[in-house]
């Protein structure tokens, strides 16, 4: 990604332009097609927003440039009201790969093509003409959109309020505990489908291919969509599958190897652990610079991410070291850098979910007692497993001091 501009005028000098130029092209078709604005002079006491190019390479070699309209710039109350928008959530998905393994269920994933231009707008938004794309003769001419477009603070609201309405057509239930997995099942049951929906990447689960190859159908007559087939990318996860085994693997090996790369810890010699044995973990007494304090966040929330998807055994030492992100010490940095060590050694460790081991939900909790040394309190830890694989994990600072070993683990 080192070779990716961070603006249009740097994608001109690049000697990749007329990649990215026509990957610009494709964005502009997009939008022409969706109708997602209309060219209008520029109206006097409105606010209008600017917009930036944000270019990309994906993991198949395809350029992908995309008009994004700053949004920070919006006002809230003329701009935009409510922007909140579900998503599923970590937990739901590694659940149903665990219930994939042990029904033998297919799994097909799609993905929407400029989903967010889907999206209707309620407000009255004006936005500048993109760079190196303005219509000769009407330089000063804006747009007014009508269509959400990413960068608004309620493009993400608007496409699933969309595709919400779009699912529930079709015959799905969106389940209580989560927004974002919706379940169809009719009541003579011949079929069960699920779709974990992540903003615009939809999962496809069932028992039945030909059915959700018909959802597929269904979906692709309202929206412009890629058919990905079986499931091999899922939000940064790389999916393995051993059908014969009825195994599902699930790594985070490509996202940890960038990860490793960006902070240039790629060749450092593998730790065996995820802290050093006798770790002492103290707030610093002095005051870290600001530079300093960028570096230390941006390890942690680097790791944290792959705490939260595939890796629970870095979830002690992650949620410890993120206590002191405000003001870390040189000490608390090598603890991080340790953590980098651990996950080189051991970046293609992987989620097995086991059909053939017929395991059903397994839980354990423990907590250590006072270890904080600052404050005393206690951490709790926890696992659920299924299919003989963890599906949720958690390792967290009680919020109170407990009083003895006992009172600790009760809590």
């Amino acid at each position: 990604n080192h070779t990716v501009p961070n603006s249009h005028s740097e994608a001109k000098k690049s000697i990749k332009w007329e990649l990215w130029h026509k990957a610009e092209g494709s964005e502009m078709e997009s939008h022409k097609q969706n109708g997602t604005w209309v060219l209008v002079p520029r109206p006097k006491g409105r606010k209008v927003i600017k917009n930036r190019w944000v270019y990309a390479r994906k993991h198949d070699g395809r350029y992908k440039a995309r008009l994004v309209a700053k949004g920070f710039t919006q006002v809230w109350g003329e701009d935009y009201h409510e922007t909140f928008s579900p998503v599923a959530r970590f937990e739901s998905l590694r659940y149903m790969f665990a219930h994939a393994a042990l029904e033998d269920w297919e799994m097909d994933s799609m993905d929407v093509k400029t989903a967010f231009l889907n999206g209707d707008l309620d407000e009255e938004i004006y936005m500048e003409q993109p760079e190196g794309w303005v219509v000769p003769g009407k330089e000063d001419w804006v747009c007014l959109l009508k269509k959400a477009i990413y960068g608004l603070k309620q493009a993400s609201r608007q496409w699933n309020a969309k595709i919400h309405k779009s699912l529930l057509e079709i015959g799905f239930t969106r389940t209580y505990s989560d927004a974002g997995v919706y379940v169809y099942s009719r009541e003579s049951g011949d079929h069960t489908c699920i779709v974990i929906l992540y903003v615009d990447d939809l999962l496809l689960m069932g028992d039945s291919k030909p059915f959700i190859e018909e959802v597929k159908r269904k979906l692709k007559l309202e929206y412009q969509m890629t058919d990905l087939g079986p499931v091999e990318r899922f939000l940064g996860l790389r999916i393995r599958r051993e059908r014969r085994k009825r195994q599902i693997f699930v790594d985070q090996a490509e996202y940890i190897q960038t990860v490793l790369e960006r902070f240039q810890m790629h060749n450092s010699v593998p730790a065996n652990t995820p802290l050093p044995a006798g770790a002492v973990l103290e707030k610093n007494v002095g005051t870290s610079s600001e530079s300093f304090r960028t570096l230390y966040q941006s390890i942690i929330g680097s790791i944290m991410y792959a705490m939260l998807g595939t890796r629970p055994d870095i979830a002690f030492a992650v949620t410890r070291l993120s206590k002191f992100a405000s003001n870390p010490s040189q000490q608390h940095l090598n603890y991080a850098r340790y953590i980098l060590k651990y996950l080189q050694g051991t970046k293609e460790y992987a989620l097995c979910y086991d059909g053939a081991s017929n395991s059903g939900l397994i839980a354990y909790s423990d907590s250590d007692w006072a270890e904080d040394r600052d404050d005393r309190h206690s951490t709790s830890g926890f696992i659920f497993m299924m299919a003989n694989c963890v599906v949720s994990w958690a390792s967290r600072r009680q919020p109170t001091v407990s009083l003895s070993s006992t009172e600790a683990e009760y809590k």
